[in-house]
């Protein structure tokens, strides 16, 4: 209700959207704190930088492609964050768009990863997420679901033991 009695909230007195944005907000801030706690349980995340942990996993025999992303993954003792670490980087380029556009993606891509990695990845693994456009625009359900799914398909490449080169693109395997 409103400081002056009314209770149609069209004439513009502000009060119901002050009382939803503070709950939206208390919302979101539970939701990043549960998150942080998760991540600080789970397995340490490394950010890759060099240019060299991104050719190794080029040329790694694991790929999956799917509508919004390419996941490389390799394994061995390239991997120099330790055992128990699991090493992660993320490549955008403008073929997705302006600056602005590319890092919306990868805050997407940084967020869903701070989800998933540390529930499906292998300790000692190494990820390489190539964004493509339609990551942009896609359901957050969706991106979460897909990396899962690619996350899996990698892993279970990285445990095997072929050595020929493997991609997985819509649902069929490519010798």
């Amino acid at each position: 209700m409103c400081e002056n009695g009314d209770t149609d909230f069209a004439h513009g007195c502000g009060q119901l959207a002050d009382d939803t944005f503070s709950a939206t907000a208390a919302l979101r801030g539970a939701c990043a704190y549960l998150l942080n706690v998760m991540v600080r349980l789970g397995p340490r995340l490394v950010v890759l930088h060099q240019r060299r942990s991104f050719e190794m996993a080029r040329g790694s025999n694991t790929c999956f492609r799917c509508s919004l992303f390419l996941l490389q993954a390799y394994r061995g003792a390239e991997n120099t964050a330790g055992p128990e670490a699991i090493s992660c980087g993320l490549t955008t380029s403008k073929k997705i768009g302006n600056a602005i556009c590319r890092n919306r993606v990868k805050r997407r891509l940084r967020a869903a990863l701070r989800i998933v990695l540390p529930q499906y990845a292998i300790p000692g693994a190494t990820y390489v997420f190539i964004a493509k456009r339609e990551l942009m625009s896609c359901p957050w359900p969706e991106l979460l679901l897909k990396m899962q799914e690619g996350v899996l398909f990698a892993n279970k490449r990285l445990q095997g033991e072929g050595n020929e080169r493997i991609c997985r693109q819509n649902s069929c395997v490519l010798h």
